[in-house]
C-alpha cells in the first residue's frame, strides 16, 4: 500500500540532519553477526576512536520481509532504554538504502558460543563476562492496565499464557518464564520443552531434571528453575507485587563461600625415626569439612558490575589496534570471503565513499519515522510531544476565538441587508475576515485579522 502511494506521489529523497553523524565517520573492521533481514559488523568511529556493533538493514529487505514496523519499534525503545546490561543505543541514521543502529560492542561473545546449544544469540557477553540483552525487534511496549495479546517470540521459550485462547494477555510474566527456559539450559545444556509436542508440554508446563547425570546440581538451582517454570503465573517467581523482592531473596542467590584455613592446620611433619622426615601427608581439612558461610548478593553491586563473575570468556575477539591500512586489509582478507559477507559490505564500502547511494524506491515510512539519534544529544520525545500538544491546543483555542469574533460581527452587518436584496442585486458579500477588517477600519483601527488561521 505505502509503495504504490509512493509511485503516485514520491516522497522527497532522504537528507540527514546537518553535520549528523553517517557511516562516513566509521571505519568497518569484520562481521559479528547476521539476522533475518539484519547484519552487525564491528567498526570504529574515526571520530573518538570507539569501536561500537553497527546493525544495518536494507530498506529494500525489510519492505520485503515487512519489517519496517519491527525496525522502527526496536530503535524507538533503544532511545528510551538505558541499562547497564543491554546493548544501549548510541546513534541511529539512515541513507538512501540502508538504515543504521549504533550500539555499544560487547567482544565476549554470545552466550550460545560457551553453552554450546541453540539458545538465542540475543545474549552477550563483554570480556569480563558481565551479561548483556540485544536485538529488541520483537519486543513491544505497554502500559500498566493494559495487557498485551499479540504472539511472538521463539517457541521453545514462549510462555503457556502466550498460547492462551482465553483473550486475558499478559504482562512481564511471559519474560520470567523465557529466563527459567534460560537457566535450565545454561545448566543441563539442553531444553526442557522440544520436540513435536513442546508447544503442549509448555502449556501443561511439563518438563523433566535430569537428575541421574547431574547429581552435583543443588537443591536451590533446581528449586530456582521449577519456580521460573510455574504455569500458574501467580505462583512463578518474579511475578506479583512483591515478585522481585521473593526473586532477590531466593536461596539460589545466596553465596556460599568457605573459611580459609587456619595457618595452625597444617600438622609438624613427623620423622620416620632415622632423623629423615617423612613425607607430610595433607592434614589440612578437606573443603568439605570447612565450615560454610552464607553471604547475600549485594545487587548495588551487581548493577554497577563491581562484582566480578564466575565466568570470564575465553578468546573473546581483541579489536585489533594495528593502523588503518592493516584493518582495511582485514575486510578484504578471508574472514569476509565467505558467502554473501564480501559483495554486501563492499555496498558499504562505496557509500563510505559517496558511491552507489542513488535510491531506487522511496521508503517513506522508513524516511519520516526511522528517526536520527546521537545519544550525546538526548532529545525528551514525550516531553517534545506534550509541548506540540500544547501548542496545538493553543493554537486551536485561539482559532475558535476568532472564528467566533468573525461569525458574531459578519452576523451584524449582513442582518442590515435583506437576503432578497442581496440576491436580486446580485451582490458578492466580502469573506469573513475581510468584512471584520473593514469594520475595523471604520472604526478608525489599523489592526487587522492575521491570515495565520484559516478561519
Amino acid at each position: 500500500m505505502g509503495q504504490k502511494n509512493s509511485k503516485q506521489n514520491p516522497a522527497p529523497p532522504y537528507s540527514a540532519p546537518q553535520a549528523a553523524i553517517d557511516l562516513s565517520q566509521f571505519t568497518l573492521i569484520y562481521q559479528l553477526g547476521k539476522g533475518t533481514f539484519c547484519k552487525v559488523l564491528a567498526a570504529e568511529n574515526t571520530t573518538t576512536g570507539e569501536v561500537v556493533a553497527l546493525k544495518y538493514c536494507l530498506k529494500e529487505k525489510l519492505l520485503e520481509k515487512k519489517a519496517i514496523n519491527h525496525i522502527i519499534q526496536e530503535r524507538n525503545l533503544l532511545e528510551e532504554l538505558e541499562h547497564p546490561f543491554i546493548c544501549n543505543l548510541k546513534y541511529s541514521f539512515q541513507d538512501s538504502n540502508y538504515v543504521y543502529m549504533v550500539l555499544e560492542l560487547m567482544t565476549g561473545n554470545d552466550l550460545r558460543a560457551h553453552v554450546g546449544t541453540s539458545m538465542p544469540e540475543n545474549i552477550l557477553l563483554d570480556e569480563c563476562g558481565h551479561a548483556y540483552l540485544t536485538d529488541f525487534n520483537v519486543a513491544v511496549n505497554f502500559k500498566p492496565g493494559q495487557p498485551l495479546r499479540s504472539v511472538a517470540g521463539t517457541e521453545p521459550y514462549m510462555a503457556p499464557e502466550l498460547f492462551s485462547t482465553s483473550q486475558i494477555g499478559y504482562y512481564t510474566s511471559v519474560d520470567w518464564w523465557s529466563l527459567g527456559v534460560v537457566m535450565y539450559e545454561m545448566i543441563y545444556a539442553d531444553r526442557p520443552f522440544r520436540g513435536k509436542h513442546k508447544r503442549e508440554n509448555i502449556i501443561k508446563g511439563e518438563y523433566r531434571m535430569p537428575n541421574s547425570k547431574f547429581t552435583h546440581i543443588s537443591t536451590s538451582c533446581k528449586s530456582f528453575i521449577n519456580e521460573l517454570l510455574q504455569t500458574q503465573v501467580n505462583k512463578r517467581l518474579g511475578c506479583g507485587l512483591e515478585g522481585m523482592k521473593k526473586y532477590k531473596s531466593h536461596p539460589f542467590f545466596k553465596l556460599k563461600y568457605q573459611s580459609k584455613v587456619p595457618k595452625n592446620a597444617i600438622a609438624p611433619v613427623p620423622s620416620d625415626g632415622a632423623g629423615q622426615s617423612a613425607k607430610a601427608p595433607n592434614l589440612a581439612p578437606s573443603s568439605d569439612s570447612l565450615p560454610e558461610k552464607i553471604k547475600p548478593i549485594n545487587w548495588s553491586k551487581l548493577n554497577k558490575k563491581l562484582i566480578d563473575p564466575p565466568f570470564k570468556p575465553r578468546g573473546f575477539r581483541n579489536i585489533p589496534e594495528n593502523s588503518k591500512k592493516k584493518r582495511e586489509k582485514d575486510i578484504e582478507g578471508e574472514k569476509l570471503k565467505e558467502k554473501d559477507k564480501d559483495l554486501d559490505l563492499q555496498i558499504m564500502i562505496d557509500q563510505q565513499n559517496g558511491v552507489g547511494t542513488q535510491c531506487q524506491v522511496d521508503y517513506p515510512a522508513l524516511t519520516e519515522k526511522f528517526l536520527y539519534y546521537d545519544y550525546r544529544f538526548k532529545v525528551d520525545r514525550q516531553k517534545q510531544k506534550r509541548k506540540e500538544e500544547r501548542i496545538f491546543v493553543d493554537l486551536d483555542r485561539v482559532a475558535r476565538s476568532c472564528s467566533s469574533l468573525i461569525s458574531m460581527q459578519s452576523q451584524s452587518q449582513t442582518n442590515s441587508i435583506p437576503r432578497s436584496t442581496q440576491s436580486g442585486l446580485g451582490l458578492e458579500l466580502p469573506s469573513p475576515r475581510s468584512r471584520i477588517n473593514n469594520l475595523r477600519e471604520a472604526n478608525g483601527s489599523n489592526e487587522k485579522i492575521s491570515p495565520v488561521f484559516n478561519v
